[in-house]
């Protein structure tokens, strides 16, 4: 039967009890509607012949008993209705009018059509009647989804067409005959040329053709509109559509609001979360409570700080999509296993996310296995990949040995001498030899042997990736003719090409040379202390009469290029630049 709005008017004389109720549904086009509630409460009267019945100024006395009464009824909009507690109260009883005049028992209605209640002491089939139309209707209402799987079989017929025409353009319609498709051609093409403007061709649709059933309006502009609301450029649009396609039925408020809330509270800036979902925009598809949730728990617990958990998630969002005990459990146990402190093993990865990122057997594990074989010492693999952490990563399958097979031929070294260079400088197997054997022949050209020049790089290989221009030819014109020095001198002191020429050597030999000062010293003497221990040496007041050897990785010391390194190092911070390259 059709529902019919009822209302009811307390008599005075009855003391009866008042209720007003709303039920209004999306096909009812009646026009006697009251509106004059203070709290939106809107009363409609689908019966025809009773509403003509009433008189003007009845009704106006309805309108004003009815607001007094609503706002008395107020309270039920703020708090959730208790079913069992409505269900023991006494039934209301119909005035005299509204038996009088026939009409239906009275209703009331949550605005968010959760819980409905009849409250009627009507028996028998008009009651049970009104309660089996009422709950019928969903419970919960939510935006209609507008594509589905078809049992109609008219809905098929009537796609044909829009098959025809997308086959017609190059779509494949293999997964489209099971699911709604309008039935006017005229609306796919609407939809499949704004999904072009957009940025998918056709390659891309039929990688994701179910894309072809969301409404341009309903689905697609509301979720463009939020994302260029986020900052998202147009190409990047486009992207983040040909990378994930679902993302045009998704719902903003149940699908796409929560990540954005979840990723801001793991301290990743707004302005970062373009990019974020750009590289890695399988996080819309996540629960923020499974994966993402735990791989943070995870790498916080091992000792990653709280403060960079942000950065390490803006540079390397896979991590989320992680779990944490088939991935990245085992590779960290294995990198302590190498002999990395867990400390520094949570600071690789605070600085470096992207090796949780490197398979564990076919490249983690097979890479230190090639180094143990071209003669990398095992206990220095926890030095090497502390200071070069992509080591892990890199294809060296080939490259190591090809590398170490060039240095022995070229610049005449023992195993031990190529092995100890990597060990120094692990990026020197990635060097390219024609970089390498340019800077070998200058070095030939200022009349070095290929022995001098091997026993340069064994003990400085960072001179394999130091600019001719810049540093090279610089420095060592300085030394021969401002210091007055022979060329040979940098061959028991290599190191001499890591360092500033303006912000080192020139103002520690000025220093040297100034006043009655004429100190015969070697290059180690001069340059490798700090300014501090420099001016105690001019003094003669320092302790210190041996050459300082060169830093080295301690286990669980400092990492190399950490902010904290102090100013006044024993070697200069381009060798750590360069070595970074």
């Amino acid at each position: 039967m059709d529902r019919n709005l009822s209302e009811s008017f307390g008599n005075d004389d009855e003391n009866d009890n008042i209720s007003v109720g709303l039920d209004k549904t999306e096909s009812e086009t009646d026009d006697d509607v009251v509106t004059d509630m203070s709290d939106s409460v809107e009363i409609e009267d689908t019966d025809e012949d009773t509403s003509v019945g009433l008189c003007e100024a009845e009704g106006d006395k309805v309108s004003s008993i009815a607001s007094s009464k609503a706002r008395d009824l107020s309270h039920l909009k703020k708090s959730p209705y208790d079913r069992s507690r409505l269900d023991r109260r006494p039934p209301v009883r119909p005035s005299k009018k509204e038996r009088s005049a026939g009409l239906s028992p009275r209703t009331i209605r949550d605005d968010d059509s959760d819980d409905i209640e009849i409250e009627s002491d009507l028996e028998g089939e008009l009651q049970e009647e009104i309660k089996r139309e009422m709950e019928a209707e969903p419970k919960f209402r939510r935006p209609s989804v507008t594509w589905g799987i078809l049992l109609s079989k008219e809905h098929r017929e009537a796609a044909r067409e829009v098959i025809k025409y997308l086959e017609t353009e190059g779509i494949d319609t293999n997964m489209l005959k099971q699911i709604e498709l309008p039935t006017a051609v005229e609306v796919m093409q609407t939809r499949l040329g704004f999904l072009r403007k957009i940025g998918l061709d056709n390659e891309a649709i039929n990688n994701y053709p179910l894309v072809l059933g969301c409404s341009v309006y309903k689905n697609m502009v509301p979720v463009l509109k939020y994302l260029k609301k986020l900052g998202f450029p147009q190409h990047w649009v486009s992207i983040l559509v040909r990378k994930y396609p679902m993302i045009l039925h998704a719902s903003v408020v149940i699908d796409i609001l929560p990540v954005i809330y979840f990723l801001r509270g793991l301290d990743i800036d707004l302005v970062d979360i373009p990019r974020v979902l750009t590289r890695y925009p399988d996080l819309l598809g996540f629960k923020t409570e499974g994966t993402m949730s735990t791989s943070v728990a995870y790498l916080v617990s091992v000792g990653v700080g709280v403060r960079h958990v942000g950065y390490m998630l803006t540079e390397y969002p896979e991590i989320l999509g992680m779990r944490v005990a088939t991935v990245i459990k085992p590779k960290f146990d294995y990198l302590m296993s190498l002999g990395i402190p867990q400390t520094i093993v949570a600071r690789i990865i605070e600085r470096r996310p992207y090796i949780l990122g490197y398979h564990l057997e076919s490249r983690m594990q097979s890479n230190v296995n090639h180094l143990l074989e071209i003669g990398v010492r095992k206990e220095a693999i926890p030095g090497m990949i502390a200071q070069f952490p992509d080591i892990l990563g890199r294809i060296l399958s080939v490259s190591a040995k090809d590398h170490a097979s060039w240095f022995k031929d070229k610049l005449m070294l023992e195993t031990d001498k190529v092995a100890g260079m990597i060990e120094k400088m692990p990026q020197v197997i990635l060097i390219p030899t024609e970089m390498a054997l340019e800077r070998i022949r200058f070095l030939k050209s200022q009349h070095f042997t290929t022995a001098d020049i091997g026993q340069m790089v064994s003990q400085c290989p960072q001179i394999l990736i130091s600019s001719i221009f810049s540093t090279l030819r610089p420095n060592l014109n300085f030394l021969t003719s401002e210091m007055k020095r022979l060329h040979t001198d940098v061959v028991d002191f290599p190191e001499y090409f890591t360092y500033s020429l303006e912000g080192r050597i020139k103002p520690r030999f000025r220093a040297l040379t100034n006043g009655d000062r004429d100190l015969n010293c070697s290059l180690d003497w001069l340059l490798n202390c700090s300014d501090l221990e420099f001016e105690k040496r001019l003094d003669g007041r320092s302790d210190v009469v041996d050459e300082m050897v060169g830093p080295s990785f301690i286990m669980g010391g400092q990492l190399p290029g950490k902010p904290e390194k102090a100013k006044d190092e024993s070697h200069s911070s381009e060798a750590y630049e360069a070595a970074a390259l």
